[in-house]
This record gives structure tokens, sequence and C-alpha cells, in this order.
């Protein structure tokens, strides 16, 4: 333990560095410790994390690049030992240390992207890239953070203007979000089989047809706002948008909403949560894409044997739009404007939640799933 006492002074000393506090010296000093001493990786990953908190705002990406290099060393390192990367590994290993990181890194970003000053976010951006390429962490992951970086941008850019609306990009933009293959491909290749085949009836338990079922809905306290995330991705098919799914679909539901809701919960805000007990299935609604993304990564890593039994099974959903349109895999549906309904059109530009914010509707643009009302006019989604 005499070596890994030197790693807390060594952390502490990054804050009377310049901003963003890190050099080439203290990343490879305090990698090398990390990695010679992999079996306390859980009392390594305690002290990164506490030093990125008491790290002002300034010096809290220095923290993130020793989190980068030792991360990255440690996977190199499991590879070459052939160890897991799970929640199953064992401790002391750099599979656990891996593991440990990817569990704390959400936090440590919610905090970094919420503070990080103006002059650092495209060093943040670059480092989400590196760790896309490498996959260093789950892609959804990265691509929840990536849009939680864009939702603060577009935030700060709409602060001190008078209007709310959305305002258009400079230049095309591709949307954070990866591609999606036409609905023509997905049902070639098969991808899509299971959820377009006929045989899959309303009273199949396996199905995901999104169809509201007959319950009835707690009220939610949290209300929407006006700063939406929108993009534009001028690569889609022309005259095509991209809505980007805030449904879950829970299988094997056999808790009650209140405790479907609070299970989800843990990972995010809930918007809605709707249980079908005669289907076992319920649908839970999170308020926006990043809390979507972070509740399906949750549940997809839960080992909550209790909570398991209540929610068995997390897939996306669709709660917007042709559900032929849809990736089941990505929660991503790329879908022709012309099959949009009036009710549709109207819905995407005045939702509550979700939506383009009172923006009109323009071919290319990246939304999140708006809000639609049941009984308020026909649903493209049948």
């Amino acid at each position: 333990m005499v070596a890994m006492d030197e790693l807390e002074p060594l952390l502490q000393s990054l804050q009377t560095l310049k901003a963003p506090g890190i050099t080439k010296t203290k990343i490879d000093a305090i990698t090398q410790l990390c990695v010679q001493n992999v079996q306390s990786d859980t009392a390594i990953v305690q002290k990164i994390v506490q030093a990125f908190k008491n790290s002002p705002t300034t010096h809290k990406l220095g923290v993130l690049y020793i989190v980068d290099s030792v991360t990255r060393q440690w996977m190199e390192r499991a590879k070459q030992a052939s160890q897991t990367i799970s929640k199953n590994a064992a401790a002391g290993t750099f599979g656990s240390g891996v593991q440990k990181v990817t569990d704390v890194l959400p936090t440590l970003m919610s905090d970094l992207v919420q503070s990080v000053p103006e002059n650092q976010k495209e060093k943040v951006s670059k480092l989400l890239d590196i760790w896309e390429r490498g996959s260093t962490f789950p892609q959804a992951m990265l691509a929840a953070f990536k849009m939680q970086l864009t939702l603060l941008q577009q935030a700060q850019a709409q602060a001190g203007v008078a209007s709310m609306a959305v305002p258009p990009p400079q230049q095309p933009a591709m949307a954070s979000m990866p591609p999606m293959q036409s609905a023509t491909q997905n049902g070639t290749d098969g991808a899509m089989t299971d959820f377009n085949d006929p045989s899959h009836g309303r009273n199949d338990r396996n199905e995901y047809r999104q169809r509201s079922p007959p319950a009835q809905r707690r009220p939610s306290p949290i209300r929407g706002n006006q700063q939406k995330f929108l993009e534009w991705d001028y690569n889609m098919p022309r005259d095509h948008i991209k809505v980007l799914s805030r449904t879950l679909f829970v299988g094997g539901a056999s808790g009650t909403e209140d405790e479907i809701r609070d299970i989800f919960s843990r990972f995010g805000r809930v918007q809605t949560c709707i249980v079908a007990q005669e289907k076992r299935h319920a649908f839970v609604k999170m308020v926006n894409r990043v809390d979507a993304c972070a509740a399906k990564e949750g549940m997809d890593k839960l080992t909550d044997t209790s909570a398991l039994a209540k929610a068995r099974q997390t897939r996306w959903g669709v709660g917007f739009g042709p559900r032929d349109c849809s990736d089941y895999n990505s929660g991503i549906s790329v879908i022709p404007i012309s099959r949009l309904t009036d009710a549709d059109r109207k819905w995407v530009v005045n939702a509550e939640f979700g939506g383009t914010g009172g923006r009109p509707l323009e071919a290319g643009m990246v939304l999140e799933e708006p809000d639609i009302e049941i009984g308020a006019g026909v649903s493209s989604k049948g």
C-alpha cells in the first residue's frame, strides 16, 4: 500500500498546474502507478473520482485525461491477459478496473459537461471521439455524453435571446447518433423480422408493438421546457427526418407502475410509465434521449435480482412515427416526411417534450421523440 499512498498527492498536484491541469509527465507517472497496483482497482477508482470532485472546474478535464490514460492501459492489459471486462470480472484485475471506471464515468461526465469552460469544450468533444473510435466505453453511453454536450451548447447559445426558438445550424451537421439503415435494408437483412412478422399478434408478450394499454397514467410532476435537442443530418435520404426514441419497452413486467417507475428512476427522469399487467409488459418514457440511453444501458447491466424480477427485459420502443421506419437496436427512426399525418406534424412542433420546440419541420432534422396526444388525431404509428 506504500505505492498507493503516492497516488493521492500526485492527483492533488494536478491542481497546481496550469489549466486544464495536466502534463505528460504526470499522466505517465499516475498511469504507471495504477497499472502496477491494479490489485487495488477499487481504491484507485475512488481516489480518481474524489480528485475529480475536488478539482476546480478549470481542472476537471485534466483528471479526465488521467481516466483516459489509465482506462486504455488497463483495457490493453486485460486483452493481453484474456480477462473479461464486466461486472463479473474478478476484483483486482484489469478487466474489473475498466468496468469500475465505466460505471462511474456517467457521473463524471454529467458534472464536467455542466461546468466545462468554453475553451475546453472542443477538447472534451475530441476525447469523446477518441473513445468512440477505440470502443473504450459503450457506444450508447458516448452518444448520450455527446448529446449532453450539444444540449448545453444549444442552451447557452439561446441564453439572453428573447425568442426561445431553436436557431438554425450554421452549417450542415452530422447527427450525434449513429446512422441507421433504411427500413427496406432492415427488412432484407432480417434485423426487423421479429418485429414485423404478422404472426406476432397483440396478445404475444414478446411483441414490441406500441399500443397504449387501457391503464391509468400517474401525472408526472416534470414539465418540458423550450430548450430542445435539435440537429441536422443531410446524409439522410431526401425529405426524411431522424427521430431519437425516448420510449423503452419492458418485457416480463410483473411490478406495479410505482415499482417500475422507481427502478428506471435510478438512471434518469421518468416522464410516464404505463403497465399492462395482463400482458406483463410496460412502456417507460424518459424525459429526454440522454436519460433514455442511460436507462437502457443501466437496465442492460442491472444485476439487482429483485428489480429484474419486476422488469426483466428492456428494449427500445417506438413512441412516434411508423414502426417499420424504426431500428429497434438503436431506437432511431428515419422517417419520410410524406408518411407523417397532419396530427404527427402538429405534435412535432408543439410537443412539450421532444420535437422541434416550435420550429417548423424541415427535411434533415434530427430530433427527440415528440409526445403524441391520444385521441387528438390520427398517428402514423398505427
